[in-house]
């Protein structure tokens, strides 16, 4: 660079520090200082980048403007600490150590609780007959010859009758009772223990025939 060229960019330094001019954008965020160089003219010039830019007779210049390293800071609080990394892979597996000498014999624990109840298990096979019992003794007569016995009477309106019914020789009254229409029964009873008493009452103008039986059998 020519003589004349330092001294018009010393002329430009020392009009900004005894004028008093700025340029906001002198040098940039970046800390980079843009220059324009004129090899022609000797001419050596600061522009505020991007806002300005080199004619076509100039060449850009551009360097930072940095200052010494300064000491080292304070160390800073610790950071939170960082999510979990993911699990790395399975290493191989190491040869196998020697064997360990046996331990001493521990105590013998408590008993366990008792455990629960199992489910029943299946019903196991029939078993085979026992042998017959002895004879028992003879139970008492059977009940047979069944009978019906019965016996009718007309009774008139508003009048009562009665009528009794008697087994066969040799057999006695289980039971009986008395059949009728409309009349009502004044008594259904054994009569002794070979018949049956059935009596009735008619309470409407017309009459009717009743029948009184009794139920024998050979006892």
């Amino acid at each position: 660079m020519s003589k004349r060229a330092f001294a018009v960019l010393g002329a430009v330094a020392a009009c900004t520090i005894a004028g008093g001019v700025a340029w906001a954008s002198i040098p940039d965020g970046s800390g980079v200082i843009h220059t324009c160089v004129s090899q022609a003219v000797g001419t050596w010039r600061p522009i505020d980048y991007p806002r300005e830019t080199c004619r076509q007779s100039e060449t850009p210049l551009n360097f930072n403007q940095q200052g010494p390293k300064g000491d080292t800071g304070p160390v800073g609080a610790t950071g939170p600490q960082g999510s979990k990394g993911d699990t790395g892979a399975t290493g191989t597996t190491g040869p196998q150590g020697p064997k360990g000498e046996t331990g001493a014999t521990g105590l013998q624990g408590p008993n366990g609780a008792t455990g629960a109840t199992g489910t029943q298990g299946q019903a196991g096979p029939q078993g085979a007959t026992g042998p017959q019992g002895a004879t028992g003794p003879p139970g008492p007569g059977g009940i047979s010859g069944y009978e019906i016995v019965t016996g009718t009477i007309d009774v008139g309106g508003f009048s009562n009758t009665a009528k009794d019914v008697f087994c066969p020789a040799g057999k006695k009254v289980l039971g009986g009772g008395v059949w009728t229409n409309h009349s009502d029964v004044q008594a259904s009873a054994p009569f002794g223990t070979g018949g049956w008493h059935g009596a009735v009452l008619d309470r409407y103008i017309d009459g009717e025939t009743i029948t009184v039986y009794a139920i024998c059998a050979s006892v």
